[in-house]
């Protein structure tokens, strides 16, 4: 599933589908501005039926191996986060009561990942994982995609 601005759904999937690595299975969820981002997560749990929340910053490329490292944690009880660093990586898993606990007993309205991620820190355990700075970068514009394709393209060949 991918939450999207609404505005710029189209130019996303667009964007995506030509770089040939968009499945046909993405269900696309449209992000509305008055709904806290936890309510929204704890919406797309229920809807997928499953028991963890993989979060994935969309405005960061990974390596495939990153998101491999989240798709295969698998405690019940503690968190995930990747870093390097002290910096985030923007790649999280969570189970699903961790965020049904923190809608629960602590109503949040967290505008953004990175305020919510603080707050389930403060209600749960969550490991960082320290990985290479050489296996992520942050895309803010058209020169920062192309560096991060060169970047990560270069590994994988």
């Amino acid at each position: 599933m991918v939450v999207v601005d609404p505005i710029l759904r189209r130019r996303v999937q667009r964007q995506l589908w030509w770089t040939g690595r968009l499945p046909e299975s993405v269900q696309w969820i449209e992000a509305k501005a008055a709904v806290p981002v936890l309510q929204q997560l704890r919406l797309i749990a229920d809807q997928a039926g499953s028991e963890r929340l993989v979060i994935i910053d969309g405005n960061t490329t990974y390596h495939p191996n990153l998101l491999q490292k989240a798709k295969e944690w698998k405690s019940e009880s503690i968190g995930l986060a990747l870093t390097s660093g002290d910096k985030p990586v923007g790649i999280y898993a969570f189970t699903v009561q961790m965020i049904r606990d923190l809608e629960e007993r602590h109503p949040v309205h967290a505008g953004m990942l990175h305020e919510l991620v603080a707050r389930l820190r403060e209600t749960h355990s969550v490991t960082n994982i320290p990985v290479p700075e050489d296996l992520w970068q942050r895309v803010n514009s058209e020169e920062d995609r192309q560096a991060a394709e060169r970047k990560l393209g270069s590994l994988a060949g």
